[in-house]
């Protein structure tokens, strides 16, 4: 199961569920070559980071599509360069990375509007993309994190997803990606970096889009009469990110695997509200609450000397003053 960093803050994504079922998730555009994506939920590192829900290790987390619903990271200055790193966390033969950014030719650019400082939205549409691709980046690669060797570099970038064979194999444990020119005055945006190759020491590691493999069927489908799904029938959820272009009517065909999907708890439906027609049992009003007595200086009193006290009653009528309680200090 996966969602979109956008989606997730903004509650805008599509929740698909499925009852016994699954579909395969489908590669992503540009799939990536064969092999073992040596880049997931590694540890990353970048120049600069734009704000919260776009850290760089979203650059990782296998949400890999270009556009606002993959996740991903991007730079907090609109400035050249910028870069970011994956430490792969052990030395690994590095073969071959797909890059995903954000952006790619002919996305609405994202402008001010040139409102005012407190809107900087008004005038747009909300379809701007709020990042730019590279049109000049390199890919180099490091032992130690320190000393970097170039091992690919294009003047020709055009954003969308990008996937780079290197012409020689390089070794190494970091692998860091330079930007020194964009396509729009945007920051730089990444919404994933894979590399493959071989690791012949890899540490295991998983991610926050990572809910493991679950040997447990869903609960057999329930048809109620009317041909309805009642709700606590048991559910299996996945999100649009991962399903691609596949329909409800597709992901609920029977015998699909469900065992990425996450396993969920639905409640079944509420308790109907009470009648209201003549004549139905009606609860029983509250109990009544004791009267509450307002207490004011009536317009007519006169405040009490220091050491006494007032009171007065609603009306404003009269005024009594005694003396003080003694003091319990």
């Amino acid at each position: 199961m996966s969602i979109t960093r956008r989606a997730f803050l903004t509650t805008n994504a599509t929740l698909l569920a499925g009852i016994a079922l699954d579909a395969a998730v489908p590669a992503p555009a540009g799939a990536a070559p064969s092999g073992t994506d040596l880049a997931l939920y590694r540890p990353v590192r970048a120049s600069s980071t734009a704000y919260a829900p776009t850290p760089a290790t979203f650059a990782t987390d296998g949400l890999y599509e270009v556009g606002v619903r993959g996740s991903g990271w991007r730079a907090g200055a609109a400035t050249d360069p910028q870069w970011i790193e994956v430490d792969l966390q052990a030395p690994c033969g590095i073969e071959a990375l797909v890059i995903t950014f954000e952006a790619r030719p002919g996305d609405p650019e994202f402008t001010s509007g040139g409102a005012s400082d407190v809107n900087p939205r008004a005038g747009t549409t909300g379809f701007e993309i709020l990042s730019a691709y590279p049109t000049t980046y390199d890919v180099s690669v490091s032992a130690d994190g320190t000393n970097y060797t170039q091992v690919y570099r294009t003047t020709a970038g055009t954003g969308g997803v990008a996937t780079i064979t290197l012409s020689t194999p390089a070794t190494g444990r970091y692998v860091r990606l330079t930007a020194s020119d964009r396509a729009n005055h945007n920051p730089l945006g990444i919404n994933g970096i894979q590399v493959y190759g071989t690791a012949p020491s890899h540490p295991a590691v998983t991610g926050w889009t990572d809910f493991g493999v679950h040997t447990t069927p869903p609960p057999a489908l329930t048809v109620a009469a009317d041909g309805t799904v009642p709700l606590e029938s048991g559910w299996a959820l996945t999100y649009d990110a991962r399903v691609g272009s596949a329909t409800g009517a597709t992901l609920a065909r029977t015998g699909v695997d469900t065992s990425a999907w996450l396993p969920a708890t639905v409640p079944g439906t509420a308790p109907a509200p009470a009648p209201t027609w003549p004549g139905a049992a009606r609860p029983p009003p509250p109990p009544p609450t004791a009267p509450t007595t307002a207490r004011r200086w009536p317009s007519t009193a006169t405040r009490p000397p220091a050491g006494r006290r007032a009171t007065a009653t609603t009306s404003g009528s009269r005024s009594t003053s005694a003396p003080a309680p003694p003091s319990t200090a």
